[in-house]
């Protein structure tokens, strides 16, 4: 017979062993209660757990035998049905352990147990049954329910794992889904399958809000999906990776990755957003439909190359994130004269004239205030607390519009002037954009330059500074860059000396869009007068003062050659007098008659002086009023033919003469009319 083990009990309704009367793994049993109890060791914290009878955690069954009886099964003296399994049992009799195969067999289909040695009357077989928890650590129950679950744990072959339920309305499948607590604290209900954003937190746990890609939040602040609606003012759960199903998938078609939306807060769309919105990647539609739709969730997000640290050490740019790599990389492929939209500013030792106690900042060597020669200037000395040695004021006007996205970068020449050649300083930098009313706004402050020590007469130092979107880098045309300098000493008071002007200056290169250079018009547009030695003179110092010169210049008939000789030489109109004329010879009027008089050839001249005095400028006209000074000519050497004959003019030659200056006028139309269409085509 087996050896006699009893275990700690008590027949007492209702008592309990406290921690001092257990060990850690020994059971104690209340017979009358149908409980077991152990002791359990939190972080030195002790407790007694209580398993019930009633519990599918443990069974307990009690029969009292007949004389000779081997076999037990069917219900026992509480009216327990026998159903237990071999090996996860443990029997007594008289409350002596039996030994399983050895002093007693449990049928397969755990309804009868049978002794090896039968019993004697009234002998009480006591029969333990762990129903769900074998000693070998195998878990075989249907459902496994923890305190505080509102329902237990259960496997789910569809997808082939173990479903824990949150609420009543939410689930996880272990190992496949992973759930994050969140807070709600707009002021409606997040519905299931809403994407959000962490916002902010609540009682330890992330409060968040509808997501939306365009740019009101940063990539990483994606937060899921929310797996079961959260009222407002509430906590629930949001779904970062796993499935999210039974809501309105019916929009997507299955198989379609989904992004977050870049116009309408919460929402999915199928067409990836563009720059400048995110391209936020959700997950991909499994199912699609109105009620019973499911979407895998994966979210994935694409960085901002301002996010994304450059390692400058070797490639000699100055930038240290991708963004900034990028465009100095685009400021720089070509030579800085040649690009029209970068401002360079020099310092120089000129105090500018429009804001007190600074340098004057110019964009251009050739300006009047630029040290053609190379000034060291000063630092004084430097302590180890924020130290400012410089600030200067640029001229207004330079941009007009936003200068955010940009990288500014400060490069010049330093040397150290006195200090202990062990200690030494770093430098940076801040640009503001001040108004004309004096307020300055911080626009960017740029990274220190490493330790300055010694130095082998002047080294080059370069500072650069990433202009973010702060809204406070829109400049308008009253608006001027201010530059501040600023030190700070690792140890003592170091001195040293920075180079304004000459072939090296220090320089601020700032790689403004084209779009913010403000455009001039034809009178701000200043011109060069230097070679300026015929119609344009040193007065016409503006694109739009030469335009009306030109537009405004003449010939005079004194300014075609030999024209106004011509005209002189015409033939004389004194003592011709058209009334004596028909009176001498009985013409009658001549004006009346048609014949050519001198009263008519007068008015006939006139016109044509009149014509030639409104002709262009233009060579090619000049040419073509030689030529008609020609028929001028003609018409002389007609009218002298005709004083010599003036004693008996006749019809014909009066008739000749007018037949002459008609076709020397139509030789002036004509010439009138090469130089309309030269200038067309000038």
């Amino acid at each position: 017979m087996a050896a006699n083990i009893r275990l700690k009990r008590s027949a007492v309704s209702g008592r309990i062993p406290q921690t001092t009367d257990l060990e850690l793994g020994e059971i104690a049993i209340n017979t009358y209660d149908g409980r077991m109890y152990i002791k359990r060791n939190v972080g030195g914290e002790e407790s007694v757990v209580t398993l019930s009878s009633e519990s599918n955690l443990f069974k307990r069954y009690s029969f009292i035998a007949t004389a000779g009886q081997t076999e037990f099964t069917g219900t026992d003296e509480f009216s327990n049905a026998l159903d237990i399994s071999n090996g996860f049992s443990n029997v007594s009799l008289n409350d002596e352990l039996l030994i399983a195969d050895t002093d007693y067999t449990v049928s397969a289909d755990g309804l009868t147990l049978t002794l090896t040695v039968a019993a004697e009357a009234d002998d009480n077989i006591q029969i333990n049954y762990f129903d769900q928890i074998a000693f070998n650590g195998k878990f075989t129950a249907d459902q496994l329910k923890l305190r505080g679950m509102p329902e237990g744990l259960s496997w789910d072959d569809s997808v082939k794992t173990i479903r824990m339920q949150m609420d009543a309305d939410t689930h996880v499948h272990i190992g496949q889904d992973q759930l994050r607590k969140v807070y709600n604290p707009t002021a409606s209900t997040l519905p299931r399958g809403t994407a959000v954003s962490i916002i902010g937190v609540n009682a330890g746990e992330p409060s968040v809000a509808p997501y939306i890609a365009d740019g009101t939040y940063l990539p990483g602040q994606i937060g899921g999906v929310i797996t079961s609606d959260i009222p407002s003012g509430s906590f629930g759960f949001a779904t970062t990776f796993g499935c999210v199903e039974d809501f309105d998938t019916s929009a997507y078609p299955v198989g379609s990755f989904l992004y977050a939306s870049a116009t309408t807060a919460g929402a999915f769309v199928t067409t990836p957003p563009t720059a400048p919105d995110l391209k936020i990647i959700i997950g991909l539609c499994t199912i699609s439909d109105a009620t019973a739709g499911k979407i895998i969730i994966r979210p994935e997000f694409f960085p901002l190359a301002t996010d994304v640290t450059y390692d400058n050490t070797t490639s000699g740019l100055t930038a240290s994130n991708l963004q900034g790599a990028i465009d100095e990389l685009q400021n720089n492929k070509a030579s800085v004269d040649l690009l029209s939209s970068n401002i360079t500013l020099f310092p120089t030792t000129a105090a500018s004239t429009e804001v007190a106690n600074h340098n004057r900042l110019v964009i251009a060597k050739d300006d009047t205030d630029y040290d053609t020669a190379a000034v060291d200037v000063a630092t004084g000395a430097i302590a180890e607390t924020e130290t400012m040695i410089g600030q200067l004021a640029s001229d207004t006007g330079l941009v007009e519009g936003s200068i955010s996205g940009i990288t500014v970068t400060l490069i010049g020449n330093i040397e150290k002037t006195s200090g202990n050649s062990n200690k030494g300083a770093s430098f940076f930098f801040r640009m503001y954009r001040r108004e004309s009313s004096g307020t300055e706004h911080l626009i960017g402050e740029s990274f220190h330059t490493p330790v300055v020590y010694e130095t082998d007469g002047y080294e080059q130092f370069s500072a650069s500074v990433y202009l973010t979107n702060t809204g406070q880098s829109i400049f308008s045309l009253t608006d001027r860059f201010v530059l501040r300098f600023y030190g700070i000493s690792v140890a003592d008071t170091p001195e040293y000396n920075f180079q304004f002007g000459g072939d090296a200056p220090i320089r601020g290169v700032v790689p403004v869009p084209v779009s913010v250079i403000p455009s001039r018009s034809a009178e701000e547009t200043p011109v060069d007068v230097t070679n300026f030695t015929g119609h344009l003179d040193n007065t016409d110092t503006t694109v739009q003062a030469a335009l009306d010169t030109l537009d405004d210049h003449g010939h005079s008939i004194a300014e075609v050659t030999g024209l106004q000789v011509a005209l002189d030489g015409k033939a004389s109109t004194t003592g011709y007098n058209n009334l004596q004329w028909d009176v001498a010879y009985s013409w009658g009027d001549h004006a009346q008659a048609g014949y050519a008089t001198t009263t008519s050839l007068n008015s006939e001249v006139v016109t044509i002086n009149n014509t030639i005095t409104t002709l262009s400028d233009s060579i090619a006209g000049q040419v073509q009023e030689a030529t008609d000074q020609a028929g001028i000519a003609t018409a002389q050497a007609v009218i002298a033919t005709s004083k010599a004959t003036e004693s008996s003019p006749s019809a014909a030659v009066y008739t000749d003469v007018q037949e002459s200056l008609v076709t020397m006028a139509s030789n002036i139309i004509s010439t009138q009319a090469i130089v309309v269409e030269h200038h067309a085509f000038s």
